[in-house]
Formats: C-alpha cells, structure tokens, sequence
C-alpha cells in the first residue's frame, strides 16, 4: 500500500517538480531521467511504477523531438546557406532565416507546453492517487 509519505511517493513527487523546472533549463530535467530510472529500479508499487514510466516517457519524447527540430533545422539552414552561394536576392535569404527562427520559436514553445502540462497532470494525478494512464 502506498502512502503520501512513503520515500518512493515524495521521490516521484520531487522528479516532477524537476521536469517542471527542467522545461525551462534542460540540465535539471536530465536529472529528473537519471532519479527516475534509479527510482524505477527500487519501487514496487503498480501505481508509483506507472508515473515513473510515464516520467521517463516524457524525457525520450521530448528528446527526440528536440533532435528530429534540430534535424529539420539544420536541413533547412543548409538550403538557406545554398541560396546565398548561388547568389539569391538579400530579401530572399532574410525571408528564409527569419521563417526558420519563427520556426524555432513555435517549436520550442510546443515543447514547453507538452513538457509542463505532461508534467503538472502527472503530479496533479499522483497526488489525488491515480494513475496516469
């Protein structure tokens, strides 16, 4: 039986607050993973287990959509980059980086919001005692 007091509920509880503070800088949500994985290992609880996978779900999400957007950047930097070689207008070239920044930004900012509503549900949910999916 798990209670809000048991080292494994508080544990799961402080990796939340870290992805909540790791979807504004990064670093911390790395070691919310690794707390996650080593929590993962000792808990026994159904209920506990769930939202750590749910945590760890989270952190592979969003690292490979950080990578598949810097993937899709960087093609896109590269046929910025062979316009200029091949002597583009500066309109053309200025028109393309700025869509790419917006793009980043737009990006970015769906990140945050599926990392922090990921995040706030699941510890909304711990602690009312269910489970996330």
């Amino acid at each position: 039986m798990i209670t809000m007091e048991s080292e494994s509920f508080q544990q799961t509880r402080i990796i939340y607050i870290l992805y909540i503070i790791g979807a504004f800088f990064w670093p911390v949500m790395i070691v919310g993973v690794i707390l996650a994985y080593i929590e993962k290992g000792k808990v026994d609880e159904s209920f506990i287990r769930n939202h750590l996978l749910k945590q760890i779900r989270t952190f592979w999400t969003c690292f490979f959509c950080v990578f598949l957007g810097g993937v899709v950047l960087g093609i896109f930097m590269l046929i910025v980059f062979f316009n200029v070689a091949m002597d583009q207008t500066a309109g053309v070239v200025i028109g393309s980086v700025s869509l790419a920044i917006l793009f980043m930004y737009l990006y970015a900012l769906g990140l945050l919001a599926y990392v922090l509503v990921s995040s706030i549900r699941g510890l909304s949910k711990l602690d009312a005692g269910e489970a996330v999916f």
